[in-house]
């Protein structure tokens, strides 16, 4: 039994020989065209079936050498994945994280009133964008489900998503210590 390589090998060797014919197809229907006699119109409409023959095969056979190469880890993922990831790095890096840690208890703060400097509004204000976060990653998750091969995606938007709420937690005790 012939390995993928060997076989990949004779399906690049048949692409080249199609080329050589395309090629001699294609001088044959510009003698046609150009009027030399040595072609008849019969002859003529055999070369372009043959032409859209070739085509599909070769065709096809880039098509067959592309699936049976290794897919690359990178390939695997969703390009949902990588907006996730993108945006849980700018989330979680200090730069974005106090505006928008600053933004939440804008907007936490006002809507629990009396509550806002009790134990259960640090669990609120904490809890907000942990619970956003999670969203996003069901989100995600749903997005991939057409995927064969998840773990490496899963294992990458977990650690992410670990790091992205570690970062929420620990920046929103830091406000919430400095409110109260």
């Amino acid at each position: 039994m012939k390995s993928n390589e060997a076989i990949n090998q004779d399906l690049e060797t048949r692409m080249r020989e199609i080329d050589i014919l395309l090629e001699e197809n294609a001088v044959k229907q510009e003698q046609y065209i150009m009027g030399y006699d040595n072609i008849d119109e019969e002859e003529y409409l055999t070369l372009k079936e043959e032409e859209k023959e070739l085509k599909e095969e070769k065709k096809a056979i880039k098509k067959t050498i592309k699936l049976s190469r290794p897919k690359k880890w990178y390939e695997e993922i969703s390009a949902l994945a990588y907006i996730y990831a993108i945006i849980q790095i700018i989330v979680s890096s200090r730069l974005v994280m106090p505006y928008l840690t600053s933004f939440l208890t804008d907007i936490i703060f006002p809507a629990l009133g009396d509550q806002a400097n009790t134990n259960f509004g640090a669990f609120v204000i904490i809890l907000g964008p942990l619970l956003l976060s999670l969203l996003i990653t069901i989100i995600i998750f749903l997005s991939m489900l057409p995927f064969k091969n998840k773990r490496k995606a899963w294992a990458i938007i977990l650690v992410l998503h670990t790091l992205s709420a570690l970062t929420s937690v620990f920046v929103l005790i830091k406000i919430y210590n400095q409110v109260i």
